[in-house]
């Protein structure tokens, strides 16, 4: 069984062209069931204000856009879970949101190796 990850509703964003990120504009309530479990691993709520690259890029913007902005949200807040259940929650969501097999295992082994997602991840509490 794969893990699942309920949002509260759609996403809504503006484009900060001084500081080139989006903004988000409401709150989003976040809940994540890990592979394998049945109660929920962890809840949080993304802020309106809150800032994000959408994954550092805006090439795929649409694609990843869930997945990007929840897992910004958890290398910031970290809401309890460890950087690998960070990155799990963040796999998760690429595949509910029907990234393909390749890219979300491309991108996944890729956070996992970076020595910046470790910086940015240690450099917040």
């Amino acid at each position: 069984m794969d893990g699942v990850v309920i949002f509260s509703g759609d996403i809504l964003l503006r484009w900060d062209v001084k500081a080139a990120e989006f903004i988000t504009m409401e709150a989003l309530a976040v809940r994540w069931v890990p592979s394998g479990e049945v109660q929920t691993r962890v809840k949080f709520t993304i802020l309106p204000g809150f800032s994000t690259d959408l994954g550092s890029g805006l090439v795929q913007v649409a694609r990843h856009l869930r997945a990007d902005l929840v897992h910004d949200w958890l290398y910031e807040y970290h809401e309890g879970l460890s950087r690998e259940e960070a990155d799990l929650l963040w796999l998760d969501v690429m595949r509910q949101d029907d990234t393909s097999w390749w890219r979300r295992r491309a991108r996944y082994r890729a956070v996992r190796v970076s020595r910046t997602a470790v910086a940015r991840w240690e450099e917040t509490p």
